[in-house]
């Protein structure tokens, strides 16, 4: 008898599998989502994504409209230089008054921990984007509203791919009208969430050719915006929230029966749906003047709001992992990123969720910073570094709207630190080469 074992890493470790057209997930193995926990601001110092001011040589990026993590664990975001969708943005047959696309690179690539630009492109090709998402091949699929289009670019801004027609909003197999969203099946076929006009998700194969369409059965209710899209093969199940209706609408992939409608109305409109690493659907809720929920469709009583959201305008989401220095070698915790979608809201917003009676790995690891709450105080029994939340947040600098700039002081304390810890892990690995050598 012989026994093959394989390594995969993984930022969060899971175990899920895909038995007899359902998904198996063991709860009680890391990389979960952990129950018992809140959603802080993360703490991490060097985190500082680009300002939607920030001046570039061209223009500025604008609003966040949305975020999405690709396979190789980048953050992409989708700004709108500029553009705001306001009252005259569009005419009475859904086209858009702006005659010239936006001349400002939208599209940015950014490090996932510290909001570093990678790389940006998209000049030139949009209107009024409205979401992106990454496929597992980091192709980059970005909904317009205002072209009434869905774009396929590789990773480096190439244009491979478009579905509808250029600036011409319609109803049949071969337009769309302000689509919101794409999602994908592994053989190449995708989704296309249609929109503010259509109350319709379409499916086409893998040449961009259209294969059906999702509806709601006649005599029922509407589909007030066809907001954001996720499906899961395995389960054989594709999800559509309503973002008027407060709900999410289910259907089955192959027979496109619709399975049942989930209200989520007390918790608000629901403006993004997300896939995690645990085999779970997450919707991100929203209702002016309240915070915002992240929660489980499938469960919403299990659900952790974002504190001081209520004039947020959390637009879009994309979960990940926490920057490894807050954990070390333990289990990773998951990552929050939330685009804010109005003039005053400022850059991409990030929060950790931290389970009850988390340690920090070091001890000069700074606490959460937690915003003076609008409501109700910060969960205080969480535990960082041994101390309880509402301890770590009256010593820490407390944080205004936005993450402020990490002080000269602090950023080459860091910078030793991360170094200090490069030289540890070599010594470490030389030790083991050693021992090693001396085996053979």
């Amino acid at each position: 008898m012989c026994n093959m074992y394989l390594m995969v890493y993984s930022a969060i470790p899971h175990i899920e599998m895909c038995s007899g057209g359902n998904s198996v997930v063991d709860e009680t193995t890391p990389g979960n989502l952990p129950r018992a926990a809140a959603l802080l601001p993360d703490p991490y110092p060097l985190w500082k994504p680009p300002e939607p001011t920030d001046a570039t040589d061209k223009g500025m990026f604008g609003n966040v409209a949305s975020v999405a993590l690709g396979p190789d664990g980048t953050l992409w975001a989708l700004h709108r230089g500029g553009r705001v969708w306001g009252p005259g943005a569009f005419d009475a047959n859904e086209r858009i008054t702006d005659q010239e696309p936006i001349a400002v690179d939208v599209v940015v690539q950014m490090h996932p921990d510290t909001g570093k630009v990678l790389r940006k492109w998209g000049a030139g090709h949009f209107w009024m984007p409205h979401m992106i998402t990454i496929d597992r091949n980091n192709s980059v699929w970005v909904a317009d509203v205002g072209r009434h289009q869905v774009l396929k670019f590789t990773a480096s801004g190439q244009l491979l791919m478009t579905v509808g027609r250029k600036l011409q909003p319609g109803h049949d197999k071969l337009t769309l009208c302000k689509p919101t969203q794409a999602a994908f099946m592994n053989d190449g076929s995708f989704l296309v969430s249609d929109g503010y006009c259509n109350s319709r998700v379409m499916r086409f194969n893998p040449d961009g050719s259209y294969h059906s369409q999702y509806e709601l059965p006649k005599g029922s209710s509407f589909i007030g915006v066809a907001h954001s899209l996720v499906l899961d093969e395995c389960d054989g199940e594709v999800l559509l929230a309503d973002r008027e209706g407060m709900m999410v609408h289910k259907w089955d992939l192959n027979t496109r029966q619709l399975i049942e409608t989930i209200s989520l109305a007390q918790y608000g409109k629901v403006w993004a749906l997300v896939k995690g690493p645990y085999g779970r659907t997450l919707a991100l809720t929203w209702q002016p003047g309240s915070w915002a929920v992240l929660l489980d469709v499938s469960q919403p009583v299990f659900h952790w709001r974002l504190p001081n959201s209520s004039s947020l305008w959390p637009h879009d989401l994309a979960l990940g992992p926490a920057a490894l220095p807050l954990t070390g070698a333990g289990d990773r915790l998951l990552a929050v990123y939330v685009a804010p979608l109005c003039k005053e809201c400022g850059a991409i917003q990030k929060y950790v969720l931290f389970p009850q009676d988390f340690g920090a790995p070091r001890k000069d690891l700074p606490a959460p910073v937690v915003a003076p709450a609008a409501r109700k105080p910060v969960l205080a029994h969480i535990h960082v570094g041994g101390q309880g939340a509402a301890a770590a947040a009256a010593a820490a600098h407390v944080q205004q709207q936005h993450h402020q700039e990490v002080p000269e002081g602090e950023q080459d304390e860091i910078k030793d630190m991360d170094e200090k810890t490069e030289r540890e892990d070599e010594q470490a690995e030389e030790e083991v080469q050693k021992e090693e050598e001396q085996e053979d």
